[in-house]
């Protein structure tokens, strides 16, 4: 018999359908999958599990290694020096954006993510937030070109046009909603909790929290009959996911929104629901009655019908294009036209199928959109936004025939007229021209800034002074260290001791904005009987610096004296209560039931607050969350202390426990904090030996003090967050 193939000869193969192979005596083809299988029920092929803290730490520490990398000049340059998958910064010639940030994508392709501003920007381009409602005079000007602009380019301003206010929610315990029915599951002990609240299509909402397990998800959409709708963004099967201000648009047959978590930190969800600046809309709707052919500009989203099927009994191969026999599928075909827009509605359901796939000339396939890429996962999209790509002229999709959320897939139509893009460009211009004359409003206010030792900083590393510098306004800085909102402790209450003073720090009472006048001139003249009863070494005599400076920080001179009446200011702002917990841990619940009593932190800030609005009830007023909501006995009680005042008095509230990433989980860094010998403050020094630090004490050298870092960094960072903040929402 001649010879065959010589193995030896052979080329080799990257993969294989089937392999030789002899079974009790017998040779014949294996399949791939076959032996995949063998191989993992004989514990071969083990699964790698990560661990939510592992997974916390990779994340850190890419967050990290992203903030210290390099900005690259151009996109090819950070092409050339990463990875595919990996983030990267470019250069930006405009003086208002730090740098642009680009994904390395496959093919050596960058796609744009988003920009960054830069830290002037902050104080010379305001974002749109409600600033155009001063300039209606100058909008009126600009109506002809606003006019010409399209419907959905007007109606695209409602969001950063819009006012926040939260929502308040009523929670059900010991239970979650699960994400792809919507029904509720009982799993008690684990810290579940829901809440629904009604909902208007078209509206616009910003959720914050944390989420966590594979079966919820950020929000679950139910019609007005309670029924199911769908859901967005789906909890990872690991570990959780941590939502800001995360923007969502209610879509259509929408009447209720669920939200679930399992986060133990009140509030638990902020919801909050934007309201449009009526005055600029009212402006725009004007112009565009002015205008009769903005209303042709701009078709309603119209569903559009398909020119084939549905097709019961068969799905479009994500990869392919190819129809593919299934008795459980069905997909239908619409004609497009490349660059359109479309909104696109359906589920998908199995790895090689996805939401859309898009057909050259001669039903050659080109591409899909959304694919699958995880096994007994279904996905709802209502209204996802898509553009056609080039060369597309048909759409195909395709879903399981028994799903739940639209059956079959739907397809809308944008319709946009010849040169509006330029008349959009006009529009927009007009907007940046008023913007820009926003820039005014922070500058020349009063702002007023009250807390303790952690706004009070030290020489050149104080963030009130940095926003001040930034944005223009005047300070007017009433921050001690070591001072309390609180005039004393309630739990401490005795006939002797009516003031509840007794083991009270000797500083914060000294120092507190909650203590009368006449309550600390009684401190001042009786020291010798106090002074034993009190905590933190307070001294035998009070020296006439300390007395004075007791007198300095009551009410009545700090807030009555200096800032009401006559003295009215534009802004109030109330920092974190972190030394009100230095004795008793009582901030959430002492003074809960909304009366005044002086000695409990919920009490006072009643009663500050009040003597303002009672002053001036157009006063504003607005409070700086606490920068960690997880240490014990520190954050997780002064964030939802916090938090119970902005929900009494609806006041915003900066979270920056939401926005910072200082939290107790851990990292192993090479390097350590080492005291400056001149500076009162400390320094990174790498190199001095692997060491384990939580997040909160790698940032702050001292583990409470932004300013203890010498390099000024925390500082900055809290800078600039504020200035935003500042910036977008306080008018």
């Amino acid at each position: 018999m001649a010879d065959g193939n010589r193995i030896t000869d052979m080329a080799p193969v990257a993969s294989a359908d089937s392999l030789l192979a002899i079974y009790q005596g017998t040779s014949g083809l294996l399949s791939s999958s076959a032996l995949a299988t063998i191989l993992a029920a004989g514990g071969v092929l083990a699964s790698v599990v990560m661990t939510d803290g592992l997974s916390a730490r990779i994340t850190a520490l890419e967050d990290q290694a992203f903030a210290e990398s390099p900005i690259y000049e151009t996109t090819a340059e950070g092409i050339a020096a990463t990875g595919v998958g990996d983030r990267f910064r470019v250069e930006n010639s405009d003086p208002d954006i730090a740098y642009d940030i680009y994904d390395h994508e496959v093919g050596g392709v960058a796609t744009y993510v988003t920009d960054i501003p830069s830290g002037s920007a902050l104080a010379t381009k305001p974002t749109i937030s409600n600033a155009l409602s001063e300039y209606a005079a100058q909008a009126e000007t600009a109506r002809a070109n606003i006019g010409a602009a399209s419907v959905q380019e007007l109606a695209a301003l409602d969001v950063p046009l819009s006012t926040w206010a939260s929502v308040a929610l009523a929670w059900t315990l010991d239970e979650y909603l699960r994400y792809d029915t919507g029904e509720t599951v009982a799993l008690v002990g684990n810290s579940y909790r829901w809440a629904k609240v009604a909902v208007t299509p078209g509206e616009t909402l910003r959720i914050s929290t944390t989420i966590t397990g594979a079966n919820t998800a950020l929000g679950i959409w139910y019609d007005a009959s309670g029924d199911y709708l769908g859901y967005f963004e789906r909890a990872p099967s690991e570990g959780s996911a941590v939502y800001n201000a995360y923007p969502v648009r209610v879509p259509a047959g929408a009447a209720e929104l669920g939200v679930c978590t399992k986060t133990i930190t009140s509030p638990y969800v902020l919801l909050e629901r934007g309201t449009r600046n009526e005055e600029l809309a009212s402006d725009l709707a004007a112009a565009m009655q002015d205008l009769p052919e903005t209303k042709s500009a701009v078709s309603d989203n119209q569903l559009v019908d398909p020119v084939e099927g549905p097709v019961v009994g068969a799905f479009l191969h994500k990869n392919t294009g190819v129809i593919t026999s299934n008795a459980g599928y069905q997909y239908a075909m619409w004609e497009v036209t490349a660059g359109e827009t479309l909104l696109l509605s359906g589920e998908t359901d199995g790895t090689a199928t996805a939401l859309a796939v898009w057909y050259g000339p001669g039903d050659s396939y080109l591409s899909n959109s959304f694919p699958v890429t995880e096994s007994n996962v279904k996905t709802v999209y209502v209204d996802e936004e898509v553009t056609v790509p080039a060369g597309a002229v048909k759409l195909g999709m395709s879903q399981k025939t028994g799903a739940v959320s639209y059956a079959p897939s739907q397809v809308k139509r944008r319709a946009i007229v010849t040169n509006l893009a330029a008349n959009v460009a006009v529009l927009r211009t007009d907007v940046d021209g008023l913007m820009a004359q926003g820039d005014a409003y922070w500058s020349g206010k009063s702002v007023v800034w009250f807390g303790n030792s952690i706004p009070t900083g030290k020489e050149g590393r104080r963030y009130p002074e940095t926003l001040a510098a930034e944005l223009g306004f005047t300070l007017h800085k009433e921050t001690t260290a070591g001072s309390s909102y609180r005039g004393g402790l309630a739990d401490r209450v005795t006939g002797g001791d009516p003031y509840g003073w007794t083991g009270m720090d000797w500083n914060t009472l000294a120092w507190s904005l909650g203590a009368s006048l006449a309550e600390k001139e009684e401190l001042i003249a009786d020291w010798a009987t106090w002074q034993p009863l009190l905590a933190a070494d307070p001294p035998a005599t009070l020296a006439t610096w300390a007395q004075d400076q007791m007198r300095d920080t009551a009410y009545d001179n700090r807030l009555i004296a200096r800032h009401l009446g006559a003295n009215r200011k534009d802004w109030y702002i109330f920092d974190n209560p972190f030394n009100d917990c230095n004795t008793i841990k009582d901030l959430t619940t002492a003074g809960a039931d909304g009366g005044e009593d002086r000695r409990t932190y919920l009490g006072t800030m009643n009663f500050l607050i009040r003597l303002i609005l009672e002053d001036n009830p157009l006063a504003k007023i607005a409070l700086v969350g606490h920068f960690e909501t997880q240490k014990t006995g520190r954050g997780d009680i002064i964030v939802p202390a916090q938090q119970m005042v902005a929900d009494r008095w609806s006041l915003p509230i900066m979270p920056l426990w939401q926005r910072l990433g200082w939290s107790q989980e851990e990292i192993s860094v090479d390097g350590s904090w080492v005291q400056d010998p001149v500076e009162d403050g400390y320094n990174w020094t790498p190199g001095t030996g692997v060491q384990t630090y939580t997040m909160l004490d790698r940032i702050l050298a001292d583990g409470t003090h932004p300013h203890s870092d010498l390099s000024g960094a925390p500082i900055e960072r809290i800078a600039d967050l504020l200035g935003a903040w500042m910036v977008k929402e306080l008018r």
